[in-house]
């Protein structure tokens, strides 16, 4: 029960901050934290709302109004520079004012701003059941008159009304202020004279006293006055939320507000605490403060660091050149020589597949074209249709227009990880294929493989406080670029083909340089890198979209935070914010068998932040890893579940279109290689080639699936 009520609070928290961003009109900043009282950072544009777990519905949309209030009407500038008033002075006129104002910009607010003074009315959240309110001060009725009014009997004399009617009549916050002027020296005033008489009143019974007449009990509002100075200094939680400029925040201070030159001397009236002045305020700012649960957990809010991208990537010449280094000094060219040869044969025998690629790309790309186009008359008379003339009206010459379509590019994201070992080679003839086509369609690439093993560092990199923490041993290996020419090009894919064979091939004559070798699965910290790594390179190639693939076999262990105690795990009390877009975006529960969320939420933010991008998955399974993949990434769409089942069924292949990629690709491994030549020997039987044709077919096959959905995705 307690779960089912954590979920609930939190998926409010979510909808009650969109909530407070349609009522401002204006992407607000939301935080809910552990805070006694709502603030609105005006510099900041972040809202700060207490968790108030134990306020029904009305209640919290009734607070949540009063703040987006404050969040679009108060002013920015410091209002103690523009009056010496006591804030709680200020506070009671600033409130009427915004509320008067959301109701007006916002007709239904009425409703909801009766029912929910109406519930902390009848909640005693203002501690006046039973009180004799006609010795309320002038502030406190007011303060009263417009929240409660509607139940409960206030009088005011002709001088108080005036002074109400210039407070409702306020339309800026100048006029608030003068209100709260003109309210403060009446409460002023009307002290005075209560204080002097009573100081009159004590002088006679001295008097008495020294003749010998009966002592006179004390003036029981002065002792009130006394016994009020005793309450805590808070501010109202519907008020605090109005100046301070210096902070850039508008939770109006708790100072004391000096006199400058030249104004009347301080009476007693003057030194009193803030929450002496008005106590209608401070037992309603105490009463909404108990809404609020000390039990809930804590949010955190981290946010993406900004990463020193250039000291992350491993430039493909440094990658290509250790390569050389390490080779000729261990090896010569005929320890190559095997693999060199089935390069070029794999090479040869992958045209048919890049010659698929390439014809399905300029038949949907011209299919596009042809959707784009426009056909409009120019006036000009079509000579060879005169003759028709009696029976055609469209006798005019015709211009058709085609609309200038978007150029691509493509960034390629290899997993480097050690569980790929038994598949890398496959992957990389994939990824291969894929880069065939980019060239030969004059598509621009960056590859890039994730790893923590080319640097041994292992302190924190462009981590600060309050974001996601990337540890100094990540890199990104820049393995093939477009930017190069044909040969080095060529080289470069040579180059990976034989770093993949010494994981996949065994009783080769050449190693692996050590900082080349397989890793761990920083997946996560790749989704981070892409931030920078993105506008890096759509400003360098001018392309206007992007398709990000990602070709891995796994999910990536969650990031931490850096907090103010040190190196912390991100939970499911954390958010993901973008002070940009002013979204949040929360993190699930870190679970072995949830990880591929984690890596969900980051993919979410990143395609808000970059629309132009595409971010396709390409995962491979082995046949035990296939109902896991599908039921982790299709779990809240069972009605697909079997759909999916079947297309892998027949193609070995899936193709989920619900996680955080555009299409996550899901490929049976073993299935992968691009090897579809059909191959038998002399002496075989007419079963076994019977069964090499079928498997030939089956992988070419599978293949023009795999590449006609990618190319659906680009063209």
């Amino acid at each position: 029960m307690a779960l089912v009520k954590s979920l609930k609070m939190k998926s409010s928290h979510e909808i009650y901050g969109n909530l407070a961003r349609l009522l401002a009109t204006e992407n607000l900043i939301i935080e809910h934290s552990n805070v006694d009282t709502a603030s609105f950072n005006v510099d900041t544009r972040t809202l700060t709302l207490p968790v108030w777990e134990k306020a029904s519905d009305v209640v919290y949309q009734l607070l949540l109004s009063h703040e987006a209030g404050h969040a679009i009407y108060t002013s920015t500038e410091n209002w103690s520079e523009l009056t010496a008033v006591p804030m709680q002075f200020l506070n009671v006129t600033e409130d009427v004012r915004i509320e008067k104002l959301m109701k007006r910009r916002y007709p239904g607010l009425k409703k909801t701003f009766y029912n929910g003074y109406k519930e902390l009315n009848d909640e005693d959240f203002f501690s006046i059941a039973g009180e004799d309110l006609s010795k309320y001060n002038l502030a406190d009725r007011v303060n009263l008159y417009f929240k409660i009014g509607n139940f409960i009997e206030l009088e005011f004399n002709e001088e108080e009304k005036d002074i109400l009617k210039k407070i409702e009549d306020a339309e800026t916050f100048m006029d608030a202020i003068k209100a709260a002027e003109l309210l403060y020296e009446y409460c002023k005033k009307v002290d005075d004279n209560e204080t002097n008489l009573s100081i009159d009143f004590s002088s006679v019974v001295d008097n008495l006293e020294a003749i010998g007449g009966d002592a006179v009990p004390g003036d029981k509002k002065e002792e009130s006055r006394n016994q009020s100075s005793d309450e805590v200094n808070v501010d109202d939680d519907l008020n605090s939320d109005d100046s301070s400029k210096s902070s850039g925040d508008t939770t109006l201070g708790k100072s004391d507000q000096s006199k400058s030159d030249g104004q009347k001397e301080s009476t007693d009236y003057d030194t009193k605490s803030n929450s002496d002045f008005v106590k209608t305020a401070s037992s309603l700012e105490k009463a909404i403060n108990s809404l609020s649960s000390s039990n809930f957990a804590k949010l955190n809010y981290v946010e993406i660091p900004k990463l020193d991208i250039d000291n992350i990537i491993v430039s493909n010449s440094k990658i290509h050149s250790l390569c050389k280094r390490y080779w000729d000094m261990h090896n010569t060219e005929e320890d190559f020589a095997s693999v060199d040869i089935e390069f070029k044969k794999f090479k040869n025998g992958s045209k048919n597949e890049v010659n698929y690629l390439v014809k399905e790309f300029e038949c949907k790309k011209a299919a596009e074209s042809y959707s784009r186009s426009s056909e409009s008359k120019t006036g000009v008379l079509n000579c060879t249709s005169l003759f028709s003339y009696k029976y055609n009206d469209d006798i005019f010459k015709k211009i058709v227009t085609v609309a200038e379509g978007k150029n691509h590019g493509l960034i390629f994201i290899l997993d480097w990880s050690g569980s790929m070992d038994r598949v890398i080679l496959d992957t990389c003839c994939q990824l291969l294929n894929l880069i065939w086509f980019c060239k030969k369609v004059s598509i621009p690439f960056e590859v890039y493989a994730f790893t923590n093993n080319w640097s041994y560092s292992y302190g924190k990199a462009s981590c600060k406080l309050g974001s996601l923490c990337v540890e100094g041993n990540y890199n990104l290996l820049n393995f093939i670029s477009s930017t190069v020419n044909s040969a080095t090009l060529e080289l470069h894919m040579k180059n990976l083909y034989r770093l993949a064979c010494t994981y996949t091939k065994v009783n080769l004559s050449f190693t692996c340089p050590s900082q080349l070798k397989l890793s761990g699965t920083p997946l996560n910290e790749t989704m981070v890198a892409l931030h920078q790594i993105i506008p890096m390179f759509q400003k360098k190639t001018k392309v206007q979209k992007i398709q990000c693939v990602v070709l891995t076999d796994g999910e990536s262990g969650a990031l931490n935070r850096i907090s103010s105690s040190g190196i912390c795990p991100v939970g499911d009390n954390c958010f993901l914010r973008d002070n940009t877009l002013k979204t949040t975006y929360r993190f699930p529960k870190y679970s072995y068998y949830a990880s591929h969320k984690f890596t969900d939420v980051l993919l979410k933010h990143l395609k808000d932040v970059f629309p132009q991008v595409n971010f396709i998955g390409i995962r491979l399974l082995s046949s035990g890893e296939v109902s896991n993949f599908i039921k982790r990434h299709v779990e809240n769409h069972d009605n697909c579940v079997n759909k999916i089942w079947e297309e892998w069924k027949q193609n070995k292949s899936c193709a989920i279109k619900f996680s955080g990629y555009d299409c996550y690709f899901g490929i049976y491994s073993n299935s992968l290689n691009s090897n579809s030549d059909f191959q038998v020997s002399h002496d075989a039987s007419v079963t076994e080639i019977r069964n090499a044709f079928k498997r030939s077919l089956q992988s070419k096959k599978m293949n023009k699936k795999i590449l006609s959905q990618f190319v659906d995705l680009i063209a």
